[in-house]
């Protein structure tokens, strides 16, 4: 599950994996300050946005993302801090944030705007992003589509409304199943239209190589919502 993003910060996230029976999930998410990352130990170098791409394209669960990602040197691309959220079809998730140039990693099931990780930038980011935290950390047990979609609804940006009556929105959300090789879009917090994508092969067949768009309107609720929406493939 993510809570996306609200209109003045963008994010990337999709799911995707190269096994039958394992799935890896990541997203970067605004981490709540402007420091930016640009570690130095000779390794190989490699910016957020890379390397999600990299995580999709060669990790099939958690530990194999964090055994990628140790092998290079980490660079912002955007001039802001970030984290990467990583999840796998084993139910193992984690979040995965750079302070002073070192990776951290730690355990949870809910990343919303702020650190997570034990370290001295821990809680760092808005009170708001706190407040929607520890609302979805509330929620325990299994869950299906449906409760997500309630948790997801439950720190919309409409409910914090500023202090002259406005609100920001959340330009997406997304709820995974990587089990089943889906995930369902939710545009501008309208939460009672969802749109899913399935993975997909080039034969149409479920094997795991590339994403299909399953709905002919998508672009067209993107642009409804204000949102630069086109598809990788059509």
């Amino acid at each position: 599950m993510d809570d996306g993003t609200d209109a003045e910060h963008s994010g990337d996230l999709c799911s995707a994996g190269r096994h039958e029976c394992q799935r890896a999930c990541c997203g970067r998410l605004d981490g709540g300050d402007d420091e930016e990352t640009h570690q130095r130990t000779g390794k190989v170098n490699l910016t957020t946005t890379t390397a999600i791409r990299l995580l999709l394209d060669k990790a099939a669960d958690v530990d194999e993302a964090v055994a990628l990602l140790k092998q290079y040197d980490m660079n912002s691309s955007i001039g802001i801090s970030h984290h990467l959220s990583i999840a796998d079809a084993h139910g193992k998730s984690i979040v995965v944030e750079y302070v002073n140039g070192e990776m951290l990693v730690s355990k949870t099931k809910v990343v919303t705007n702020h650190y997570l990780t034990d370290c001295e930038k821990r809680g760092i980011g808005s009170a708001q992003s706190r407040e929607r935290y520890d609302t979805l950390a509330a929620y325990s047990g299994p869950a299906g589509a449906p409760q997500v979609q309630d948790m997801l609804e439950s720190v919309a940006q409409k409910n914090y409304p500023k202090t002259d009556g406005s609100y920001e929105k959340m330009m997406w959300s997304i709820i995974y199943c990587p089990e089943g090789r889906c995930a369902d879009f939710y545009f501008a917090e309208n939460y009672d239209h969802e749109y899913r994508l399935i993975l997909l092969g080039k034969n149409g067949i479920k094997d795991g190589r590339q994403y299909k768009l399953q709905t002919k309107d998508l672009c067209a609720q993107a642009r409804e919502a204000g949102i630069d929406y086109k598809p990788a493939r059509e």
